[in-house]
């Protein structure tokens, strides 16, 4: 749904300046405001509509289930969980060896399709992570190529990238630099190009949209 409203707007909107332009042109000034105005209603009513989905829907925190990733399309076959958590407190080899500010959370996260022959793009899954008081903490990613030794391989062997009939799965691992004694760390995934993204932002009932409530992950260290 939120997709179709985004495009009936698009295409209105295209439409209503294409009358005012000509409207412009012909100098019927009169005119041409008033589609402006319109113009501006239906903006107006969309970005109603938008943040009133956001602000009402709430955040959740779930575990080993997992969460849904949902193209523009309203496809939601993927899913992402979290599979190991380690801490450390450096990343790489002397004399390249980062050391964190607090600890290295080093999280590999499995996605999986139930897609026949699923093409997957590994470089377009990202994320963060919050604490217990909604403070958020990006990715390290020069403590990643150091662990990952900088080596260069194929991705089907550095994501472990299986794909078949039935469908398939790869892992991802990130790093974040969290302060010592985090309490409640949680992963927010985000999927898709960074194109993709931005248009979630202005998609209703999406929620990667703004002001929309989040799926996290809880950050468990393995074995504890």
């Amino acid at each position: 749904m939120g997709l179709a409203l985004m495009m009936v707007m698009v295409m209105g909107g295209a439409y209503a300046t294409l009358l005012i332009v000509q409207d412009w042109k012909r100098r019927e000034y009169q005119h041409a405001l008033g589609v402006g105005k319109w113009l501006l209603a239906g903006i107006g009513v969309y970005f109603i509509a938008l943040l009133g989905f956001s602000v009402t829907s709430s955040d959740r925190l779930v575990g080993s289930e997992g969460v849904q990733f949902c193209s523009l399309d309203g496809d939601c076959g993927t899913t992402g969980a979290i599979v190991r958590v380690e801490r450390k407190k450096t990343a790489g080899n002397p004399p390249r060896e980062l050391m964190a500010d607090g600890m290295f959370y080093v999280v590999t996260v499995k996605v999986s399709s139930s897609e026949a022959n699923p093409k997957f793009r590994p470089k377009d899954l990202t994320g963060y992570v919050v604490d217990a008081n909604g403070k958020a903490y990006g990715r390290r990613t020069q403590a990643e190529w150091e662990l990952a030794g900088e080596t260069v391989a194929e991705p089907a062997v550095m994501y472990q990238i299986v794909s078949g009939p039935s469908g398939g799965s790869y892992r991802k691992t990130m790093v974040f630099d969290l302060p010592m004694g985090v309490q409640g760390p949680a992963l927010v995934l985000q999927q898709g190009s960074w194109l993709d993204r931005m248009m979630q932002l202005f998609l209703v009932g999406d929620e990667d949209s703004m002001l929309h409530g989040k799926t996290k992950l809880q950050v468990v260290v393995s074995g504890e």
